[in-house]
């Protein structure tokens, strides 16, 4: 009989917990309710005032397992819970209790050392052994407190049942956070698969081309996914074509083709081939067999329209044929370098014109095939492309082996950048300019010449007057008058009579066009020393101000003699009565700057820009080509040219050079 009723009591019990579990794991599934630890502290009273109400007599006593939901309702709900649990087990031994001071004594007890111990351990077995010793230490002490002994049997059979029960709802409860968990973790999975499908479907939907996949059924292929713009632009539903006889939606004459691509694909291929479509456009597929043990289950494909692609191909390709058609046929030197040096194209002219193989030259150093004399000059030019980032122009010789005299050609460089914005190529177009050197050179030999003849009554006049004086001297010898001092004098203008002669000679002698490292300094002070002759016969003035710190050039130095001597004549010219001239040197940035100043008469302000055009000049008996030539070396000197010019007040020529890296 004993038995009978603990086992209607743990069954009534078990059926209690395992009806909030069902409810609360099935029809609570996902979202949470409100309040829901306190409703379960609530339903946890309701059910221990149901077992309260089930208790077994036994010896004089009850077998009773109401503190069990409170027990339950501390651990796996909390602390407000378990007050709630235990009001209403309070509520219940006012209404219930035949024993009223002992089942307080009891309760208040039991309660008091639940609240304060349930927090000291952390696992849930741990705390439910802790209180369950606690229960039945203050039952079996309030009992015999109260004159109320329980027996060993009633004792033993009590912690049995205890235990059975709150076995029982431990696991009930633990399996109810853990499938609860799993219904949660399993949510959100759902939840997550279905935004991923959503996610695929809409990004094969918003896809430009069409993506599709097929699987073979009884002989047939069968499309099981089809979507993208390509289907949806031209008004069609792309549901159309899934599980449905595909071959009647496209052109007859394309499904015998498409359906040999397909039968390759199933084999296990995977494909990639064009197809053009009677509306005149063309469509790459690409087909992707997905295997499983070794089998094709399915096959993934996509299509994307390529007739524009296929048009601009077509048109780049026409426009190489037509600039490789202009390049292998034209005269001139065509030349692709990389940033290294390293020729990466040489048109079919270098054969021609150079007598070099262009498939020799690939991948060699374009500056192993200049003229020694050039390298430097050419080193600093192209690197200064590759750092401005701007397109130049450059002169360099060549000598041919079965030729005496060497080609000129001129050259004209340009930058190519690249993605990040730094140059990777330079391409040069070269031109044979020998002839046109040629006439050049007779210009500038021209234009010498009439400087020196202009030049030439000044030095006659400097060099008369030392003259004069060793001719006094001669004569004094002959009279037998022999000081020694006199020797001095004699060798001071002997030494000032060489010094004119070889300055007037080197600017009349041709001279071969050798770059050199050299002193702006230097170069003007030579210059004054062969006009002193001409600016003491007219009165003239010179006021240098050299900057003695300034770094070198890669020049040739009779040109820039010619250069200084044409302006400071041209400034001569311009004071008839006498004036000075003021020659300021400076360093600016990467340049030296000279400035040449004069106090002449002027010029317009509207007639400065046509300064430097052949045979244009202010002069009455000029050519117009001093300032052309001077122009030109400058040019090729990498420097630049200007004037400014105020009418009555003088004029100011600045010239920039680049100082030598």
């Amino acid at each position: 009989m004993l038995l009978k009723d603990i086992f209607v009591n743990l069954s009534i019990f078990s059926f209690l917990v395992s009806a909030a579990v069902v409810t609360r794991i099935f029809y609570f599934p996902i979202k949470p309710v409100k309040r829901s630890r306190l409703l379960g502290g609530c339903y946890a009273g309701v059910v221990a005032l149901v077992l309260m109400n089930i208790s077994i007599p036994y010896e004089g006593n009850l077998l009773d397992i109401h503190y069990i939901p409170l027990i339950l309702s501390l651990i796996y709900l909390g602390f407000g819970p378990g007050v709630v649990t235990s009001a209403m087990i309070l509520l219940g031994n006012l209404l219930f209790s035949s024993h009223l001071t002992l089942d307080y004594s009891i309760f208040f007890t039991t309660v008091l050392l639940f609240l304060v111990s349930f927090s000291l351990l952390k696992k849930p077995y741990q705390k439910v052994l802790l209180l369950l010793i606690e229960y039945v230490l203050v039952v079996f002490i309030m009992h015999g407190f109260f004159g109320v002994p329980l027996s060993l049997s009633f004792m033993a059979t009590l912690i049995c049942f205890l235990f059975v029960c709150l076995t029982i709802g431990i696991w009930l409860m633990e399996g109810h956070n853990t499938l609860y968990s799993l219904m949660n973790r399993l949510s959100e999975l759902n939840a997550t698969l279905k935004e991923s499908q959503q996610e695929l479907k809409d990004t094969i939907r918003g896809q430009q081309g069409v993506i599709f996949k097929f699987k073979k059924v009884e002989g047939k292929f069968v499309v099981t996914l089809c979507d993208g713009q390509l289907i949806r632009k031209q008004q069609l539903n792309p549901e159309i074509f899934i599980f449905s006889d595909w071959t009647k939606l496209i052109p007859a004459s394309l499904v015998e083709p498409l359906t040999l691509y397909f039968e390759k694909a199933w084999q296990g291929h995977e494909m990639n081939f064009e197809q053009e479509w009677p509306v005149g456009k063309i469509f790459l597929f690409m087909l992707q067999p997905i295997l499983r043990d070794g089998q094709v289950i399915e096959v993934v494909g996509s299509v994307i329209n390529v007739t524009e692609k296929k048009r601009v191909e077509m048109a780049l390709e026409e426009s190489e044929r037509e600039y490789r058609l202009i390049a292998e046929n034209t005269s001139d030197l065509i030349t692709v370098l990389q940033v290294n040096g390293k020729m990466k194209y040489l048109s079919p002219s270098h054969q021609t014109i150079l007598g070099l193989s262009p498939s020799e030259l690939i991948g060699k150093d374009f500056l192993t095939i200049f003229d020694p004399q050039d390298l430097y000059r050419l080193k600093e030019k192209f690197a200064r492309i590759i750092v401005d980032q701007r397109p130049d122009q450059i002169e360099f010789r060549f000598q041919r082996h079965d030729e005496k005299d060497p080609v000129q050609f001129e050259s004209r460089c340009m930058p190519v950048a690249g993605i990040n914005g730094d140059v990777e190529y330079i391409v040069i177009v070269s031109r044979d300019i020998s002839e046109r050197k040629k006439a050049e050179e007779l210009v500038l030999v021209s234009e010498k010449l009439s400087v020196v003849g202009e030049l030439a009554a000044g030095v006659a006049h400097e060099i008369r007057n030392p003259l004069t004086t060793l001719k006094g001297f001669v004569q004094m010898f002959k009279k037998g008058e022999m000081d020694p001092i006199y020797l001095d004098i004699i060798s001071d203008e002997l030494d000032r009579i060489e010094l004119i002669t070889n300055e007037f000679l080197v600017l009349a002698k041709p001279q071969v066009v050798h770059y050199r490292l050299d002193s702006i300094s230097s170069i003007l002070q030579n210059v004054i020393t062969v006009l002193t002759p001409q600016m003491n016969m007219n009165n003239i003035q010179v006021h240098m101000h050299l900057d003695g710190e300034l770094p070198g050039i890669s020049c040739e130095q009779s040109q820039l003699k010619q250069v200084f001597i044409n302006i400071m004549k041209n400034a001569i010219e311009a004071m008839p009565r006498g004036g000075n001239i003021t020659i300021r040197t400076s360093k600016a940035g990467g340049f030296i700057r000279i400035e040449v100043v004069d106090e002449g008469c002027g010029i317009p302000p509207e007639l400065i820009s046509r300064l430097g055009e052949p045979f244009y000049t202010l002069k009455e008996k000029g050519t117009g080509l001093g300032l052309m030539v001077c122009k030109k070396i400058i040019k090729e000197h990498g420097g630049r040219i200007d004037y400014a010019s105020e009418l009555d007040r003088g004029t100011t020529v600045t010239i920039e050079l680049p100082i030598a890296r």
